[in-house]
C-alpha cells in the first residue's frame, strides 16, 4: 500500500516536471496562423550576443523590448514599454555600462511629448526638449549642473520661433531675444551679469535695424541707427567756386 502511494506520487512529480520543462523550452520567434508574429522573439548578432528581445500579439509589439549593443551585453542601450493597444512607447536610452542617458515617448519612429537628457551620473537633468511628430517644436530647456535654469527657448519644426531667455548661474537674466522662422525678429535685450541693461534695440529677421540703445550703469549712454541712411553734406555756391579755383590751379 505504501508502495503504490509513493509510486503515484512520483507519477504526479514526473507529470509536473515535464510541464515546466516544456514551458521553459517553449519556443521563440514564432509566427500565427495568420503569419504574423507571435509570444517573444530573441534576435541575435553574428558573434551570438543577443541584439533585442520582446514581445509579440497580432504582430505588433506589446510590453518591454530590450536592445543591446553588439559587444556589451551586460545591460540594454534602449529599453521600450509599449503602451497597451497603442503604437506608442516610453523609451530609455542608457551607456554600456547602465547608466541612463535620456527618456521619453515614441510614436512609430518619431519622438514626442518632453525628452529628459541626463548628465554623467544619470540621475541630474541637464536638458529637456518638446517634441511633436519627430520635430523640435515647443519649449526647450536647457540646466545648469545645480538643476537651474540657464535656457529656455521655444521652437516649431526644429526651428527657433518665439522668445529664447538666458540666465546666469545666480538666476540673473542676460538675454532676452525673440525668434522667427529660425531668425533673430523683434525687440532685443541684453544684460550684464548683475540683471542691468546693457544694450537693446530690433531685429528683422537677422539684420539690425532701427534705433539701438547702449547704457552705463543702467544709464543710457550712446545711439546708433545702423541702417538710417546718411544725408548728403549740402554744398554752397562759395564752396563750389572755391574747389573749382583750386583745381584749375594746379593745372
Amino acid at each position: 500500500m505504501r508502495i503504490d502511494v509513493m509510486f503515484k506520487k512520483f507519477i504526479v512529480f514526473s507529470f509536473l516536471f515535464q510541464l515546466l520543462n516544456i514551458s521553459a523550452q517553449s519556443p521563440v520567434n514564432r509566427f500565427d496562423s495568420n503569419g504574423l508574429r507571435t509570444g517573444v522573439w530573441m534576435k541575435k548578432y553574428s558573434n551570438g550576443n543577443i541584439r533585442y528581445q520582446g514581445q509579440f500579439e497580432n504582430g505588433k509589439e506589446v510590453g518591454v523590448f530590450k536592445f543591446y549593443s553588439e559587444f556589451y551585453s551586460n545591460h540594454p542601450l534602449i529599453i521600450k514599454t509599449y503602451l497597451e493597444g497603442s503604437s506608442i512607447c516610453d523609451v530609455q536610452f542608457f551607456t554600456k555600462t547602465g547608466v541612463k542617458e535620456s527618456e521619453g515617448r515614441m510614436q512609430d519612429k518619431n519622438r514626442i511629448g518632453v525628452w529628459k537628457y541626463y548628465d554623467t551620473s544619470g540621475k541630474n537633468i541637464l536638458l529637456e526638449e518638446t517634441y511633436k511628430n519627430g520635430e523640435l517644436s515647443g519649449v526647450r530647456k536647457v540646466f545648469y549642473p545645480d538643476g537651474s535654469l540657464t535656457q529656455v527657448s521655444h521652437y516649431k519644426k526644429n526651428l527657433l520661433d518665439g522668445e529664447s531667455l538666458r540666465y546666469t548661474d545666480k538666476g540673473k537674466l542676460i538675454s532676452r531675444v525673440p525668434y522667427k522662422e529660425g531668425q533673430i525678429h523683434g525687440k532685443v535685450f541684453y544684460y550684464h551679469n548683475d540683471g542691468v541693461i546693457r544694450e537693446t534695440g530690433f531685429y528683422d529677421m537677422g539684420k539690425r535695424v532701427g534705433r539701438w540703445e547702449f547704457y552705463i550703469d543702467g544709464e543710457l549712454a550712446g545711439v546708433e541707427e545702423p541702417n538710417k541712411k546718411k544725408e548728403k553734406p549740402v554744398i554752397t555756391l562759395e564752396e563750389l567756386e572755391s574747389r573749382k579755383e583750386k583745381k584749375s590751379t594746379k593745372k
